[in-house]
C-alpha cells in the first residue's frame, strides 16, 4: 500500500529490488532508488530499471553509486556518481516532497547485513527518516533471511555471527 518508497540497494540485491519496485508502480506508487556497486561493470539490471524509469516517467528515480569507479562511469546528468551513499545523497534523492506533496513512506534496504546497518545509520543521519519503530525507521521490507516476510534463505555463512 506504500505510495512513496525509498530503496537503497546494493550489488546482487538490486535482483531482490527490482520486482518490489515493479510491483509499487503498478499499484501506483512513487519509487525512489540508489544502487550501490563497485563499478559499472558490476551493475545488475541496469537495463530493467531503465525500461521500468521510461515506462513510469515522473514516478521513478534511479541514481547509481560507483565505490571504486573507472573511467567513464562517473556522469551526474545521467545519475551516475562516485563515492558510497552518504547522508546527504540520502537527503537529496528522497528528501522534499514527492509528486503527490508527501514525504518518504516506507524504506527498503537490501545488501549485506553491515551495508543495511550502514544505511540505516546514514537514513537517520540524514535527518528525513524520524519516525522510529523499537529503533528503526518505518520499513516496506526489512525481515532479511528468517524473517517473517522474507521466503528466501541465505547462501552464504552468517555474517557476525548472526541466525
Amino acid at each position: 500500500s506504500s505510495k512513496r518508497c525509498a530503496m537503497v540497494c546494493f550489488g546482487v540485491g538490486v535482483t531482490e529490488c527490482a520486482p518490489t519496485a515493479e510491483d509499487l508502480l503498478r499499484r501506483g506508487a512513487e519509487v525512489r532508488v540508489l544502487l550501490g556497486f563497485r563499478d559499472s561493470s558490476q551493475v545488475v539490471m541496469g537495463d530493467r530499471f531503465e525500461r521500468l524509469a521510461e515506462a513510469h516517467a515522473g514516478r521513478l528515480r534511479v541514481a547509481h553509486f560507483y565505490s571504486r569507479p573507472r573511467d567513464g562511469d562517473v556522469d551526474a546528468a545521467r545519475g551516475r556518481f562516485a563515492g558510497r551513499i552518504g547522508a546527504a545523497a540520502f537527503a537529496a534523492h528522497f528528501g522534499g516532497a514527492w509528486a503527490d506533496g508527501g514525504g518518504l513512506e516506507h524504506l527498503h534496504v537490501v545488501g549485506t547485513s553491515a551495508m543495511e546497518r550502514e544505511t540505516i545509520g546514514v537514513a537517520m543521519g540524514s535527518g528525513i527518516i524520524k519516525e522510529k519503530i523499537r529503533g528503526h525507521p518505518l520499513f516496506l521490507l526489512m525481515l532479511g533471511p528468517g524473517g517473517d516476510n522474507a521466503p528466501w534463505r541465505p547462501l552464504s555463512p552468517p555474517e557476525d555471527g548472526e541466525l
